[in-house]
């Protein structure tokens, strides 16, 4: 019986260095240092402008890549990217990532945008929500296949993983990026908090270093959660679970600082 080799299987047969972090068909040579470098490398053609580091390719890449393993190269792509007038094209849920940055009145970086992407894809889970997939870059042999939302809607109910084990959470390089970075992160970590503080069945965080970050961060988080309520057409009860403003008393404001 004759047998054929599925297109990612002959992508990978034609080009095995792309998981070469040197080699130029690796996105990472895209996407980690700065547009007027990368143009170096590959050349400043209309499309290798498609493929810059907050282009929606290399900030989904990243945003993936990194809620897997968050390593130097994850480090190096916040430290570069910190161009503020980009927005996010990573993120799943666009519209209360909006409404925290708004909230909170700032700009995050491209890198900083990254780790917020990276952290939603690694703790939360929407139902609701189906991803598309696609290669990179549709050009180049086993181009790695990157995922893209639609997130110009809302998405819906929110659940939990990879927040059950305390220890775990702890370890966690990326969780330690957030807390770092808990003003960009903030629609993120409400989501998290709201779980936790409603005892969701697949939050465990007990005794962790980050269950006391929640505590510290508790009147902040809980006021962001007020102004949510406050919002009309926006259903608070979809994104964080059963919260009913009239049980809760805003906190004041004890400093936004980010």
């Amino acid at each position: 019986m004759t047998s054929y080799s599925t297109f990612a299987e002959f992508g990978a047969a034609m080009n095995s260095n792309v998981s070469n972090p040197m080699d130029q068909s690796n996105p990472l040579t895209y996407c980690i240092v700065p547009t007027i470098n990368a143009q170096f490398i590959h050349g400043a053609t209309s499309n290798n402008l498609l493929y810059t580091p907050q282009g929606p390719g290399c900030i989904n890449y990243m945003s993936e890549r990194c809620s897997i393993v968050y390593d130097g190269y994850c480090r190096a792509y916040n430290t570069l990217n910190t161009d503020t007038s980009w927005p996010n094209m990573g993120a799943i849920d666009n519209l209360t990532m909006g409404i925290a940055n708004s909230w909170l009145k700032i700009r995050p970086t491209t890198g900083q945008s990254m780790i917020r992407n990276a952290a939603e894809r690694r703790f939360l889970v929407y139902p609701n929500i189906v991803s598309t997939s696609e290669p990179f870059d549709p050009n180049v042999a086993n181009s790695p296949i990157v995922s893209r939302y639609n997130s110009s809607y809302n998405s819906g109910p929110v659940s939990f993983k990879n927040l059950d084990d305390p220890v775990s959470v702890d370890n966690d390089l990326l969780m330690d990026e957030v807390k770092i970075y808990w003003g960009p992160c903030l629609d993120v970590l409400v989501k998290i908090y709201k779980g936790w503080k409603d005892k969701n069945p697949n939050i465990h965080l007990y005794p962790s270093k980050f269950e006391q970050f929640l505590r510290e961060k508790a009147p902040i988080f809980e006021e962001f959660l007020c102004h949510l309520s406050s919002i009309p057409n926006y259903s608070i009860t979809q994104q964080v679970g059963d919260y009913n403003p009239e049980l809760q008393s805003c906190y004041p404001m004890l400093g936004r600082g980010f």
